[in-house]
């Protein structure tokens, strides 16, 4: 069984204080200062990252990572998702002592694939219904990082989006953060949480396989729901001709990728994504509602609801559920078809009320049965 976090051992570089899982009380101090740091605060654009990788390099090396290097693509001030950077050195401390038994089998027992109130979904069931279970996984223990989820190269899936279960890594990371988390400091810190494409690609693997070490779903999140469909997964439908929003569909815009989870009476539309500050459970405004701050949508509503009772921690730090207007206008749409994902228990046909419900409780005999006939 493949051994995570092992691949390369460096161990014998770092004081035997750092690989006893110490580093962590040192980090508080270590992001003050980082926070200190020239180039550090503020916003990061190409033209200041190599004053940005200097300046915190020698803080993450003395905490035992290594430095880091990567150039970002389609950062934009106005937007609060990005795409993945490009990764060119290791870019986490691989301590086989930082986290209590990393084997595969072990990891499965002491850290079970269950997240906010979530039963345990099963690996490689392709129905709808297991897609959706699986995405609430990373829910309220997943921390938003710029390039989370790929490769090194930047060329596709990393080793956690291609592994599965949930790593412990990410809510090991997860619970050192405030809630004046800043994504902006921990890019290219691959292996501590996931960005957009990254989530959409780490749930499509963990339905569709059973196995660590394929290829993996990870594509640009602009073009994931088109090659999705090239893939003969499900109908794709441009932004423009988009006309419901219903559970299960991979909505793809312009340097974003989402997934829905259906329309509320309002027309409001209840989402999960990964998304600064980490993995949410979202809801767009009213079509039509361009305002800011106005009265929350249902959706937004049932977010904030869902959160609160079963992320409490998570949502005290992060209240926010708020999707923005151009989720509706701007997303062409991937829709399963019932070859990929069969829809047996007609999930799409519920309310996302009724959804939550479902999802967040336990399947019921049938539907288990229908689960293993479907292997």
């Amino acid at each position: 069984m493949k051994k995570r976090f092992l691949k390369k051992p460096m161990r014998r570089h770092v004081p035997k204080i750092l690989q006893r899982g110490l580093w962590i009380s040192l980090l508080p101090a270590l992001s003050g200062l980082l926070l200190l740091a020239p180039g550090c605060g503020g916003g990061f654009g190409s033209g200041d990252r190599e004053q940005f990788l200097a300046a915190d390099s020698p803080l993450r090396e003395q905490a035992g990572f290594p430095a880091l290097t990567g150039e970002p693509i389609e950062d934009t001030e106005d937007s609060a998702e990005y795409e993945s950077s490009s990764l060119n050195e290791e870019t986490f401390m691989e301590d086989a002592d930082m986290i209590a038994s990393n084997d595969r089998n072990a990891s499965k027992e002491e850290n079970p694939r269950e997240s906010a109130g979530t039963v345990l979904p099963a690996p490689g069931v392709r129905t709808l219904e297991n897609f959706l279970r699986t995405a609430l996984l990373p829910l309220g223990n997943t921390m938003y990082v710029w390039g989370g989820g790929w490769n090194e190269e930047d060329t596709g899936a990393g080793d956690e989006a291609v592994s599965l279960g949930v790593s412990p890594q990410w809510k090991t990371f997860a619970d050192l953060q405030t809630k004046d988390y800043d994504y902006r400091q921990t890019r290219y810190q691959i292996h501590d949480g996931l960005d957009c494409s990254g989530y959409v690609g780490w749930t499509v693997y963990n339905t569709m396989e059973t196995e660590d070490g394929g290829e993996g779903y990870v594509f640009k999140s602009t073009d994931t729901a088109e090659l999705y469909a090239g893939f003969g997964w499900g109908d794709f439908s441009p932004a423009s001709q988009v006309k419901d929003w219903l559970a299960g569909d991979i909505m793809s815009m312009k340097g974003h990728v989402w997934i829905c989870l259906g329309t509320c009476e309002d027309g409001s539309v209840l989402l999960l994504h990964s998304s600064p500050p980490g993995v949410r459970l979202c809801g767009t405004p009213v079509p039509g509602d361009s305002s800011e701050r106005g009265p929350a949508s249902q959706a937004v509503s049932l977010a904030e609801e869902y959160l609160s009772a079963h992320c409490p921690e998570w949502f005290q730090r992060f209240p926010d559920c708020q999707a923005k207007a151009a989720y509706l206008q701007d997303s062409g749409q991937l829709r399963w078809n019932k070859e990929t994902f069969p829809d047996a228990d007609e999930i799409r046909a519920l309310t996302p009320e009724e959804l939550l419900e479902t999802l967040f409780s336990e399947p019921d005999p049938d539907s288990s049965s229908r689960l293993e006939e479907s292997r």
